[in-house]
């Protein structure tokens, strides 16, 4: 396991500026407010790189997305992400990544590392066996997470992974159901250009074998949080 870095961090004292707030967030009520001082220190939520070395080696977490990170060629490929029980850990690998693209964040899964296959081209590349994790007895995925109560407010279930224009055109990648997706992920021409090194959605498809529109939308996504503001002058996001 090894940090990711992207840059040196360098610390300093912030410039701070003025934060434009455009809507408060909510606040928990006191009855509700869990006493901080009795609680311990859990999981880092600081991901760390995991690199499966041993075949038959079987890792159990949840799947919660997508990021990039730089290759050894100084270009930037999707990484899985995913939340085990004391840690939030990252691979690149080709073959796993193409693997959980299929399925939806809050995903239970078991990742078993089978070990090194060549490829056509002679590469050698690292092969997963990804299965889904189900409640004992059922043939169907656990259940999806629910999001935390606020304000005394039950609990209510996950939104859906995808909105409903992203799914069309996942299912069915065109130019207009293309436009459609980038308008629900509130995103540009320019955007997508930017996250697809240059390229244009069908280029970038076609460039590397294994692309596919759910991948797509996932780099896209992880290109656009990339450049949400951070309120703070001179302070690099990690």
């Amino acid at each position: 396991m090894s940090d990711i870095n992207d840059q040196e961090i360098v610390t300093t004292e912030p410039k701070i500026t003025e934060v434009a707030i455009t809507h408060q967030p909510l606040t928990m009520a006191a009855s509700v407010m869990p006493d901080l001082d009795a609680l311990e220190p859990g999981m880092s939520l600081s991901a760390s790189y995991y690199e499966f070395e041993t075949p038959g080696e079987i890792v159990r977490a949840v799947f919660i997305g997508f990021t990039q990170m730089n290759n050894q060629q100084g270009n930037r490929i999707p990484t899985a992400c995913f939340q085990g029980k004391d840690r939030v850990w990252v691979n690149a690998g080709t073959n796993l990544v193409d693997q959980v693209q299929r399925i939806t964040p809050g995903t239970p899964v078991q990742v078993q590392y089978k070990g090194k296959e060549k490829t056509k081209n002679g590469n050698n590349v690292k092969v997963f066996d990804v299965r889904l994790l189900v409640q004992a007895g059922s043939h169907t995925a656990a259940p999806a997470p629910v999001a935390a109560s606020v304000n005394g407010h039950a609990d209510q279930p996950a939104p859906a992974a995808l909105p409903d224009p992203i799914a069309a055109f996942v299912a069915a990648p065109k130019p207009s159901t293309w436009l459609a997706a980038l308008q629900a992920l509130g995103a540009t021409e320019t955007d997508a250009l930017n996250a697809f090194d240059g390229m244009d959605l069908r280029s970038w498809l076609k460039a590397q074998a294994g692309r596919t529109p759910a991948l797509a939308v996932n780099v896209l996504r992880a290109h656009l949080d990339t450049l949400a503001p951070i309120g703070k002058e001179d302070e690099e996001p990690f």
